[in-house]
Formats: structure tokens, sequence, C-alpha cells
């Protein structure tokens, strides 16, 4: 076969390859689609890590062992072929002040719970993340707003997060800012987590860049031993 004949088949097998190499690819993804994050306060340092599926032993014994967690939101790109969902151990932020409240209106909200939902908005709070006791009550006393919430999201704005919080016939999203001593502990749970993401994007691209062209890879390697073996006829021959 000339050059210029092999170009041309290379030409014509680049693309069918190509797919093929895609279709393998999504077919044999070696990683968990939906990534579960779980996040561990130790030491004022947050340990962040990819843990499997639900039913994986490093996901069963970490949920267990720590026994309270709560969602961190905002990390999750529905247009991405990867779908996390971090996860953070129990913890209580000091410190905030409520900026606004929202009550759903679902079955167990009633008047009252959006008046007394409303009366937290201004108030000094102080927030509780995954601990939430069975007949546990967001309620003002004294002044101060204790609210507990299982979810958090970092907001565009600084030192400003909103959680999915629990009261009296309400629940609903809280805003709050957080100016104390606890705000580096927010800011290091959300560098934590974007690290962990990105380490788990670039795992999936290069898995991307290698599979994709694997079949066009073996194709060339294939193409050059034939070349090899092609030569070395030859040469024995000419011998």
């Amino acid at each position: 076969m000339t050059w210029s004949k092999y170009r041309r088949l290379c030409l014509v097998l680049v693309l069918p390859l190509l797919i093929a190499g895609y279709i393998c690819a999504q077919g044999f993804w070696p990683y968990d689609r939906n990534p579960n994050i779980l996040c561990v306060l130790q030491f004022n340092k947050e340990y962040c890590s990819p843990s499997g599926p639900i039913d994986a032993p490093f996901y069963t014994h970490q949920k267990e062992r720590i026994g309270s967690w709560f969602s961190v939101e905002g990390f999750r790109d529905q247009s991405s072929y990867l779908y996390f969902y971090p996860q953070a151990s129990v913890r209580v932020i000091d410190g905030a002040t409520i900026l606004s409240v929202t009550p759903l209106q679902v079955s167990t909200t009633t008047p009252d719970g959006e008046l007394a939902a409303k009366a937290l908005i201004g108030k000094p709070a102080s927030v509780g993340l995954g601990n939430i006791p069975k007949d546990a009550s967001s309620s003002l006393i004294f002044g101060t707003a204790f609210l507990f919430c299982n979810t958090l999201l970092f907001t565009d704005q600084p030192a400003t997060y909103t959680a999915t919080c629990y009261g009296r016939n309400w629940m609903g999203p809280v805003t709050f800012s957080v100016v104390g001593k606890d705000r580096p502990m927010l800011d290091g749970l959300r560098d934590a987590v974007e690290k962990t993401v990105d380490e788990q994007k670039t795992n999936y691209v290069l898995y991307r860049f290698i599979t994709y062209p694997i079949f066009a890879y073996g194709f060339l390697v294939l193409s050059l031993l034939c070349w090899m073996v092609a030569r070395a006829t030859r040469f024995v021959r000419a011998g």
C-alpha cells in the first residue's frame, strides 16, 4: 500500500474508530457517574474524599461513624456527565445573622408558622447543620435564633449562605451571613469540596482523552507493526 492510499484509509476510518471509542468509554466507565463526596471536619481542617456509591464499604462506614450529615449544594451540574453529591459532617455555626426566610408552601406550613419564620429575619443566629433531632424546631429564644438545617448552599455573595431549615409549622430556605470565627471553617469546606470535584472532573477528562481515540491508537500501532513486518520480510528476502 502506498503512503497516499494509507492516508486516505486513515481519513475514512478515523470517525468510525472515534465513535467506537466513545461508545466503549460510556459503556465501560469505571467510576461512579453520581459521585458521593463526604467531608469530615477534624482538628479545624476539612477532609473531603470520594466515597463511592451508597452501598460501598467506605461510604457505609463513614456514614455510620459520623452519624449525622448535611448536603452541600451548588456543585451539581445538570449538563455534566458527572453529578456530584457532596455531604459534610454535623457542625454548629455561631455568629450568623439571618437575612431572609422563605417558608415553603407545604402541608406542614401554617399561617402561624410563616409569621414565626418571618420574625427570625434580622436576628443573630446559631445554625445547626446536620444534627436534626426528631422533634427539633428552629426557634427564637431571648432574641437569638436557633436553626436546625440539613442543607447548605454557598451563594455568590461573600460570607452569605442559604440552608434548608425546619421550624414549628414551617420549613424552607434561610439565607444568613457569617462574619465571625466560623466563616473560615465554611470557606474551608467550600474549598475542600471544590478541590475534590475538580480532581474528579480532571480524572474524567483524562479518561476520555485516553479512551475515545483508543481504537485509532490501536489502528496506528497495528499499522506500524504491519509496516515493520513487511520491511523485515523484504530485508530477509533480499538477503
